[in-house]
């Protein structure tokens, strides 16, 4: 039953990893934002769930507008165990 729901075509593995993520302009203007420290929920192939309690930073939504089409990027650095 619990297969029937599950919709990803990827199988997630649940770890929490240290990562640490900075805001990219999309236009590839600097600005000097702050480096975030999160953890990860899960990993896939494909993506990866950060946990964080904030989606705003110095006045950036960090979920602001439509995927693949949004202003700014965020470079993700990860270190593996």
């Amino acid at each position: 039953m619990v297969d029937e729901l599950e919709k990803r075509k990827f199988q997630r593995l649940e770890i929490p990893l240290e990562v640490t993520v900075e805001i990219v302009s999309a236009h590839g203007v600097p600005k000097d934002m702050p480096l975030l420290h999160v953890k990860s929920r899960n990993i896939s192939i494909s993506g990866i769930c950060l946990e964080t309690k904030s989606v705003e930073v110095d006045g950036i939504n960090l979920l602001s507008g439509l995927p693949f089409a949004r202003v700014n990027r965020l470079r993700l650095s990860i270190e593996l165990i």
